[in-house]
């Protein structure tokens, strides 16, 4: 989902293969000592696709998570060039952006500065790194409670779509779409959710909640949104492509490429 214009940035990339027992339908895999992945197939009917969830579960203890943007760099990547230009495991948007192309639509700070424009609309913001020996991650709702990005690595204002603990905040609106998402659960776990599949958010959130999430943020829709993973032998790269008068049907066949995206690494590296 966008802000802008439709461009078409060529790129390409596919779903990548992995040993079956990576994939358990309705099912938690770990896939890495506090990195596990769910594949849970949703009650709704969705107009393509295989009516599947796909979850990355994170124990923020084990797994930092940091924030590139196209600034730093230059240049837009798609997901798995991400990952091989930051080393990341996992790379997902980091939320929409503006019609430069670059530019976050919402706050994100790096380091206590600003890089995106904020949004007083938005009720959601997510926390990563925290400077003052805190959670290494959360999801603020800020109608509820003030952020101050001065105490956190970064942090990403993004559209609320569940408000903790465990309620849908989005109107039972028609327009559906594949999605990434940023959830939270009971046990302060990250979820980084991606839908090929589109539902409505309505829908989707229900899903969510019903699996244990308590918080969660919009990330991406359509064509844009993007989870790639590789980990303990196991993979996962994949894209969306429906989006309610935008694309509807199943054909998108490459990665666009994105600006800015959250990436995921051990906080210990493996020992050679």
């Amino acid at each position: 989902m966008r802000t802008l214009v439709p461009v078409l940035l060529i790129g390409c990339s596919n779903a990548q293969s992995a040993p079956p027992t990576c994939f358990q339908d309705n099912a938690w895999t770990q896939w890495a000592p506090g990195l596990d992945f769910g594949v849970f197939q949703h009650k709704v009917a969705t107009p393509v696709g295989d009516g599947r969830i796909r979850v990355l579960r994170v124990d923020p203890g084990r797994w930092r998570t940091d924030l590139h943007t196209a600034r730093t760099i230059h240049d837009t990547r798609k997901a798995a060039d991400w990952a091989d230009h930051t080393g990341a495991v996992a790379i997902t948007n980091a939320g929409m952006f503006a019609t430069d192309m670059t530019t976050h639509v919402g706050s994100l700070t790096i380091n206590g500065h600003e890089r995106g424009l904020p949004n007083t609309t938005y009720h959601s913001v997510a926390t990563f790194e925290s400077t003052r020996g805190g959670p290494h991650f959360d999801i603020v709702d800020t109608d509820r409670q003030k952020v101050e990005p001065d105490h956190w690595g970064y942090t990403l204002q993004n559209l609320r779509l569940i408000r903790s603990p465990g309620e849908s905040r989005w109107a039972n609106r028609t327009k559906m779409w594949s999605e990434a998402a940023l959830a939270k659960d009971a046990e302060g776990r990250a979820w980084w959710v991606f839908t090929r599949s589109p539902w409505t958010m309505r829908d989707l959130n229900a899903a969510l909640i019903g699996l244990g999430a308590v918080a969660a943020q919009h990330l991406e829709g359509g064509p844009e949104a993007q989870l790639h993973v590789s980990a303990g032998g196991c993979s996962f790269s994949h894209f969306g492509s429906y989006e309610t008068g935008f694309v509807e049907n199943d054909g998108n066949d490459f990665a666009w490429r994105i600006p800015n995206v959250l990436a995921l690494s051990p906080r210990v590296p493996a020992a050679n």
